[in-house]
């Protein structure tokens, strides 16, 4: 890769809620939390079988989709939205060995070894941590389409097992 790649971000609430939820939706190993829900509704509908008392198996499939939706899906994003709003313009500089980022307050850099899997989501591009934080760059953000294909191409050398989800 020749060149570095360049890109000017300010994250709108639009893009940051599009990103985070199709990364919990369809990314996350969120279904793995099946094998929790699923014991808890059949022991729900043996004891309303049992008792006949079926109120109390609408309630308890409502309770758990509530509980559900508000810590594994609203909380994240209202989460990812409180840290994105936060920033205003960032610049980003990736080249072969790191990340620049510059902000209107501070100058960081990144090495690509911080990062331990990437996603290519059809609104944007994301990395992931050690912590399994998200680091979202909407392709909203690339200039033209040259560019968004340098960003594939140097992603998948820093991630030959880059997931796209186009």
């Amino acid at each position: 890769m020749e060149a570095n790649i360049e890109i000017s971000v300010i994250y709108s609430e639009k893009e940051i809620k599009k990103a985070v939820s199709f990364y919990i939706l369809r990314v996350s190993d969120i279904r793995n939390y099946a094998l929790i829900v699923y014991p808890i509704l059949i022991i729900a509908i043996v004891l309303s079988l049992v008792f006949r008392d079926f109120a109390m198996l609408s309630f308890i499939y409502f309770f758990i989709g509530v509980i559900l939706y508000y810590f594994y899906y609203n909380r994240p994003i209202q989460a990812y939205l409180k840290i994105y709003m936060k920033r205003k313009r960032r610049q980003y500089c990736f080249d072969k060995d790191r990340v620049l980022v510059t902000g209107e307050e501070f100058k960081s850099e990144c090495l690509w070894s911080m990062f331990r899997k990437a996603y290519e989501i059809p609104s944007a591009f994301l990395l992931l941590d050690d912590n399994k934080s998200i680091y979202i760059f909407p392709k909203t953000c690339f200039s033209n389409t040259q560019i968004l294909e340098q960003m594939r191409s140097l992603l998948a050398i820093k991630f030959p097992d880059i997931k796209s989800y186009k």
